[in-house]
């Protein structure tokens, strides 16, 4: 089996904390993730409980802001 240190996680897969998710989906105060969670709000927005500590998959991240994403025109091939 491969050593788990030499594991290399696709970007998608990295795991980040608060800061850095609200900082990725636009939000400007990162204790509104921890709002989310306590108010059953946002509940697409999936996150990792690990002892105290919460961590969000980069590619989650992204997908929601994508669903969250009003309005834009999309190309339509001719």
């Amino acid at each position: 089996a491969m050593p788990v240190r030499n594991l290399r996680l696709k970007p998608e897969d990295e795991l980040v904390g608060e800061k850095v998710a609200a900082e990725i989906i636009g939000i400007f105060n990162y204790k509104t993730l921890s709002n989310w969670r306590s108010d059953g709000r946002n509940l697409d927005l999936p996150y990792i409980r690990i002892g105290r500590s919460i961590r969000y998959r980069v590619g989650d991240l992204i997908e929601f802001r994508q669903r969250h994403t009003v309005g834009g025109v999309k190309a339509v091939e001719p």
